[in-house]
């Protein structure tokens, strides 16, 4: 019988999970800017209720492309409580 052929798509996978990641940060900084468009308030909301949907909508994806442990480490390095123990650590 032939061996069975191994797909590297766990790597793929890594890679299209960060990279849907990086998108869903890049919609939620684009909130910042949607109150200076130069247009009417009820687009103003509808923009940023899109950007809402896609950031979530690609943060959730990515984080179940990359899996429990990557999303946890992820999450670790952003709360700023961990931050400040960090710090405490760096001091000893």
């Amino acid at each position: 019988m032939d061996a069975p052929v191994k797909r590297k798509t766990g790597q793929l996978g890594r890679i299209l999970g960060l990279v849907l990641v990086v998108l869903s940060t890049v919609a939620y900084l684009l909130l910042f800017g949607v109150p200076f468009l130069p247009v009417a308030t009820e687009v103003k909301a509808g923009v940023s209720v899109a950007l809402v949907v896609v950031g979530e909508a690609t943060f959730w994806i990515g984080a179940a492309l990359l899996g429990r442990e990557l999303v946890t480490r992820f999450r670790h390095a952003l709360n700023p409580r961990t931050w400040l123990r960090r710090q405490k650590r760096d001091v000893r």
